[in-house]
């Protein structure tokens, strides 16, 4: 079957695999683990620790967080980062063109895997879960809206997904001094501040006014004085 899921403003398709919905908490209670890739990078340590944090929020339920290794292979789980359970359970899941930030949102029985491309799309597959799933809405820094509901039943779901621009960044303040909130966004470009732990960000040679530093006038002028303009000025190069 397939449903259409909105992603950020994208559409996408689902194609939900034939399995039935299973129960993530029950009245307030889970007899789910979080079972984290066991070679997991600071990333997705963080995302385990974001889905562990708004799962309590919105059912009331603890999860504890436990390397896959520890976690029995037939027990009700939910597993992080693309370890090597995850790889058995998707084998068809070609992990290479993800890239940076592709996520995959699958379950597989009674396993939900949010997982994705190094460094940050683990991080985006839980906040996509947790946005587009769980109903949960970040307005700012400070404000959001997390739902509450003790029963938490999860359709059968299939997602990969890819973001069409590998860079995205906007200029405000809450975006630009805030790494979490701006993971949440998924935004990921060079003036923001994410560290490893939040899945870093794209840095660009001095993002913009670049021309002298790729094409260094004492290096190229010499022979090639037309690449530079602005003759009343001496031929000083572009910016």
């Amino acid at each position: 079957c397939m449903t259409i899921l909105s992603l950020t403003g994208i559409c996408l398709a689902q194609n939900a695999p034939a399995s039935s919905s299973i129960h993530l908490a029950q009245n307030g209670d889970t007899s789910y683990v979080i079972a984290l890739a066991s070679d997991a990078i600071p990333a997705e340590k963080t995302a385990a620790q974001q889905f562990q944090n708004y799962f309590q929020q919105i059912t009331g339920a603890a999860i504890d967080i436990k390397p896959e290794t520890d976690v029995a292979a037939n027990a009700p789980q939910i597993l992080i980062g693309a370890g090597d359970r995850v790889k058995v359970l998707l084998p068809q899941q070609d992990w290479n063109t993800l890239g940076s930030d592709g996520i995959v949102i699958k379950t597989v029985g009674s396993n939900l895997i949010l997982a994705g491309g190094r460094p940050r799309g683990t991080l985006y597959a839980v906040f996509q879960f947790l946005e587009d799933v769980a109903g949960c809405r970040w307005w700012t820094p400070t404000e959001n809206t997390i739902p509450h509901k003790s029963t938490f039943t999860l359709p059968p779901m299939a997602i990969t997904y890819v973001p069409p621009f590998a860079y995205r960044e906007h200029f405000t303040n809450g975006v630009r001094y805030n790494p979490e909130f701006a993971t949440i966004l998924r935004e990921n470009g060079h003036y923001e501040q994410q560290t490893t732990e939040w899945g870093g960000h794209y840095t660009m040679l001095g993002f913009v006014h670049t021309f002298s530093q790729l094409l260094p006038p004492e290096k190229y002028f010499k022979e090639h004085p037309d690449w530079y303009s602005d003759p009343s000025n001496g031929n000083l190069p572009c910016t």
